[in-house]
């Protein structure tokens, strides 16, 4: 199981896309992969890694960020927030193609962009809206990065963008009780919640697959010593060859759920590669949640592994590399 697992229900919509496409090129918001955009002159913008590199690999074109473009296509996810900052910053710049499925609240997206609608085609289970350029709003960034506490920032889109979870804050807490060495290499690290909290002094690398986590990670750890690396986590090619058996230690807040689904065998990943960048006698970290079981999975691994502590439904983990 890998991060890789195209939307299934953006897959199924882009039926709807295809019968009623830009009449020029745009640019190409999130879609999944699979998708082949037709116009030779329009690029896609998709910033989770592993959908990045398929959308490449079927000949599409990616985005130069901060080149100019003059109509959009934006593929909605299941985060209104995101889904709403992306649709206006491309309005901001020209006519939007806004494709949302049902089971992501298509119907409650018509109120909200009443005023900017002149023609929806409904399909099967999906909905495709043609929004009109906003009047005289000068262009927006892409993505736009807001404080969301004292020292960080962060974009809607990312894993509990705005707040930590309760995992990420019960493993930060472990760690401060415990006697790091560097190199600490983050596997999933989101905005950098848990890398900042550590004691500056200690070498980071910083693993995420979606380019806004990676910038925001930058921009939170500014000049600490840092290296950040957008990857896939779960596929050991993606990521540095020069940390293999090198890491003292390794720390994971590990997802397990690809859009709606729930996949615990993710976690699997993340512990696999965790124990291929770890040199003898290196450290894991991880959390996750209680029922997902992953003491015996860390057993398989690792020559001595201990549960920390467990609170609130999740479970801290602590184990060594023989």
């Amino acid at each position: 199981m890998t991060l890789s697992t195209s939307d299934p229900y953006l897959s199924r919509a882009l039926e709807l896309l295809l019968k009623n496409l830009p009449k020029s090129p745009a640019l190409w918001v999130k879609p999944p992969s699979g998708t082949r955009i037709p116009c030779a002159d329009s690029s896609f913008y998709q910033p989770w890694y592993p959908e990045h590199q398929r959308l490449l690999r079927d000949g599409n074109t990616a985005w130069t960020p901060g080149s100019e473009f003059s109509n959009a296509v934006v593929f909605g996810g299941r985060h209104k927030e995101e889904n709403v900052q992306l649709v206006e910053a491309c309005r901001s710049r020209g006519p939007v193609h806004f494709l949302i499925p049902n089971e992501y609240g298509a119907k409650s997206y018509r109120k909200l962009f009443e005023g900017a609608l002149e023609e929806e085609e409904v399909g099967r289970k999906s909905r495709l809206m043609h929004l009109k350029q906003s009047p005289k709003s000068p262009p927006q960034p892409l993505v736009q990065y807001r404080e969301t506490l004292p020292g960080f920032v962060s974009t809607p889109g990312l894993f509990c963008w705005d707040k930590p979870d309760k995992g990420s804050e019960l493993l930060a807490q472990a760690l401060a009780e415990e006697e790091l060495k560097g190199p600490v290499l983050d596997l999933g690290a989101g905005w950098g919640y848990l890398c900042k909290n550590l004691p500056e002094e200690l070498e980071l690398h910083l693993v995420e697959a979606d380019s806004r986590g990676v910038e925001a990670c930058r921009r939170n750890l500014s000049g600490r010593p840092a290296t950040y690396h957008w990857a896939d986590a779960t596929e050991p090619a993606t990521l540095p060859p020069n940390l293999l058996n090198g890491v003292h230690t390794v720390i994971s807040n590990p997802p397990f759920h690809t859009h709606k689904q729930a996949e615990p065998i993710l976690g699997g990943a993340f512990v696999a590669n965790a124990h291929r960048f770890l040199r003898k006698g290196g450290r894991f970290y991880m959390v996750g949640n209680v029922h997902l079981g992953y003491f015996k999975l860390l057993e398989t691994f690792f020559g001595e592994v201990k549960e920390i502590v467990r609170a609130h439904g999740f479970s801290v983990f602590g184990a060594v590399k023989r």
